[in-house]
């Protein structure tokens, strides 16, 4: 078993001194290290099993689901057998728009990645400075769009506004999900899912209802979906029938997370002054449609990231070139 130390802080690691603790997640620990030029990278450490058993009750946090039908329970998985799955993948795929991994150690006592360290920012960090540019959005869907032309790329799995990040050469996306057998405390599990069940409400790899759900939040302010909520006791007035039998086949296979999609107003609702192209976009975002008698129902949304895109070029065209809450008075 792997035994974590409670910090790297002050160690050297493969030449390089640990200064700073970047992001302490539920199964990893991110570090930066400095070499003696001054040249940085960045240490992504495995928990030990007993380390990561811990409550992590955000629907924004990153945790691991065992999935059989009709049921679906979150787990502890080996983040050393997580990490190491993580890493071929990126390897796999080895484009410039996945942070580079340059080294990979597992052994009994520890388990780390070392990686490129990119300067730049978050797209959660842009989202909490004020108005994000529309023009970032673009770019990342037209990324996505150009990593779905891949032979290796299957989905990234875990898009959020922490793992994209903005820098000179563009969008670089970071830390993807993982769908398929992987290790547990409980041995192994032959099924599961590792993503974000605020953008991947259906615990399914849909990337562009991601994407679609980031932008919702950056629009209004609003955390984005995922709260697990039973759609037996909600008030159906408000909702059309393809979204309610949707959502309720979703909780027959154990699925509750889509149940906040019955709990969610029209843009125009949230900000009176909300533009009616950018409501139109940001309800086809998360296939969802504006029925004549006022009732939200299940749309079939945007076909590709291609299509996501020209879409918000076109709401730059009408000037409509920011998102932000604060953007419309309430």
């Amino acid at each position: 078993m792997i035994v974590n130390m409670p910090s790297w802080i002050g160690l050297t690691v493969d030449d390089y001194i640990i200064d700073e603790l970047l992001n302490d997640g539920p199964f990893f620990c991110v570090y930066r290290g400095v070499d003696a030029h001054g040249e940085a990278k960045v240490f992504k450490l495995a928990k030990a099993r007993a380390l990561s058993d811990s409550i992590y009750e955000p629907v924004s946090s990153t945790k691991a689901f065992a999935l059989a039908v009709g049921h679906v329970r979150e787990f502890i998985p080996d983040a050393a057998d997580l990490l190491q799955k993580q890493v071929q993948r990126i390897q796999l795929i080895d484009e410039p728009e996945y942070v580079y991994v340059e080294h990979f150690t597992s052994n009994e006592s520890f388990c780390y990645s070392r990686m490129e360290w990119i300067a730049g920012q978050t797209l959660r960090e842009i989202m909490n400075i004020g108005p994000v540019p529309i023009q970032i959005f673009v770019d990342i869907a037209n990324c996505l769009h150009q990593l779905q032309q891949l032979e290796n790329f299957k989905y990234h799995g875990n898009l959020s506004p922490e793992n994209i990040m903005i820098n000179l050469r563009g969008i670089t996306l970071l830390s993807p999900g993982y769908w398929g057998p992987l290790e547990s405390q409980d041995g192994l599990i032959p099924n599961s899912a590792v993503t974000t069940p605020a953008y991947y409400p259906a615990l399914n790899p849909d990337d562009l209802l991601a994407l679609g759900l980031i932008i919702w939040e950056a629009a209004l302010g609003q955390r984005p979906l995922g709260v697990a909520v039973d759609c037996e006791t909600m008030d159906h007035t408000r909702i059309g029938n393809e979204l309610l039998q949707y959502v309720r086949n979703y909780e027959r296979v154990g699925k509750f997370f889509l149940g906040s999609l019955l709990e969610i107003y029209t843009p125009s609702q949230l900000h009176i002054e909300m533009p009616a192209a950018l409501e139109s976009f940001l309800l086809e975002a998360i296939s969802i449609r504006l029925l004549p008698n006022g009732k939200l129902d299940k749309d079939t949304g945007f076909k590709s990231f291609h299509s996501m895109a020209s879409a918000l070029t076109a709401l730059v065209d009408r000037g409509i070139t920011h998102l932000a809450a604060d953007s419309f008075p309430d």
